[in-house]
């Protein structure tokens, strides 16, 4: 043990190990003596550590402490409230309900009235989030579509329709076209993104058909009564077909149909 000053009646000590020591006090007034003694029992102060201090886009964040014997984590200040996996772990999950800064500390007691203890400073992010408004999305070539952006917590935004263009409106109104016979995919991802560098990505499918071109060829145009008339279908960018004839008969959906055409007149029709 080392004192501060061994003769003065208060003083401080040091020792080199925990543990428990005996102190004696001696006075000598002409060789009368008298002492006295006391027992201090040295106890080692937990040092944990924990992480350096982080930010994150959400409200959920990983704490880390590097405990001396063990201990719990506690809120010690931030806008909202907190919720733990398990306080008692030194790797704990937290969520808080609001964004903002929170100091987290880590707290250790080695059971005789001696704490240790550890902060670290959390910076919760609000994450923005990609919301449109519902579109039209299939329709026939040129399908003009109207983007109605209803995104949160956002300060700038871009649009990439998947056709080699993009926007950086907010709600852009895009036309998309088709120019094969066959439908088309275009694949539309809007990213939001704020100040704190937090960003969401919405994904979405808009279908382009093609506009039909009607054609066809009879492999008859004049003829003697009851003339019978194939109509090859030459149409392209088209699922459906109707025919209509022309002579009052019935309507016919088959792509290629034949007809037999009557004339019971006494001329030319």
């Amino acid at each position: 043990a080392t004192f501060a000053d061994a003769n003065a009646p208060n003083s401080a000590v040091s020792v080199d190990s925990y543990g428990q020591y005996t102190f004696v006090w001696k006075e000598d007034n002409k060789s009368c003596l008298d002492s006295a003694q006391v027992n201090i029992t040295f106890v080692r102060v937990p040092i944990p550590k924990v992480m350096e201090d982080a930010s994150i886009c959400g409200n959920k964040m990983l704490l880390v402490a590097f405990p001396d014997i063990g201990g719990t984590w506690q809120k010690t200040s931030g806008p909202g409230s907190a919720v733990y996996d398990d306080a008692a772990s030194d790797s704990a999950l937290v969520t808080v309900d609001l964004p903002g800064k929170y100091v987290f500390t880590w707290f250790e007691d080695n059971g005789h009235g001696c704490e240790g203890h550890d902060a670290v400073t959390i910076d919760f992010y609000p994450i923005p989030e990609a919301i449109l408004a519902p579109v039209d999305t299939l329709g026939c070539t040129p399908h003009e579509v109207v983007f109605a952006n209803q995104s949160t917590n956002t300060e700038s935004y871009f649009w990439d329709f998947g056709d080699g263009m993009a926007s950086s409106d907010a709600s852009p109104t895009h036309i998309f076209e088709n120019l094969t016979p066959a439908l088309r995919k275009y694949k539309v991802s809007h990213i939001v993104s704020n100040s704190f560098g937090c960003a969401d990505t919405l994904l979405l499918n808009i279908w382009v058909a093609p506009s039909p071109n009607a054609n066809f060829k009879p492999n008859k145009i004049k003829g003697c009564s009851p003339l019978t008339v194939s109509f090859i279908n030459q149409s392209s960018g088209a699922a459906s077909y109707s025919w209509n004839f022309g002579d009052s008969s019935a309507v016919s959906y088959d792509p290629s149909p034949t007809h037999i055409f009557t004339n019971n007149n006494d001329y030319v029709t």
